[in-house]
């Protein structure tokens, strides 16, 4: 994933990129993957630990979840000043190519106009 600072030359009066969410939601540690990676990775949760837990039957903690720790993405989540269509589509055109390049799933959009 990119820094978020890449995505301000992008900003416009009406749209801007505000953060990042996790999709479908983020990928939940339980106590399992704390103590493998203690164990086998010097403590380190990082991408290797987490592939070596999913090896061991070790998933994602949250209630119900059959993803994988590569199933689970990552979208923007983008203000929205103006509920233009027409706007926000060339926004997010505007962004795609970059979007692409950093693999983000897609774009979660909130309503700032209050």
């Amino acid at each position: 994933m990119s820094d978020l600072t890449q995505y301000e030359q992008f900003n416009t009066e009406f749209f801007s990129v505000h953060d990042t969410i996790g999709v479908p939601h983020l990928y939940c540690i339980s106590s399992k993957h704390v103590v493998n990676a203690a164990d086998n990775f010097g403590g380190m949760l990082g991408d290797a630990a987490l592939q070596d837990c999913e090896s061991k039957g070790i998933y994602c903690a949250m209630q119900g979840c059959q993803l994988s720790y590569k199933e689970h993405e990552t979208a923007l989540v983008i203000n929205c000043k103006n509920k233009d269509n027409n706007l926000l589509k060339e926004y997010l055109l505007s962004i795609k190519s970059q979007c692409k390049k950093d693999k983000y799933a897609g774009f979660v959009l909130i309503d700032c106009m209050k």
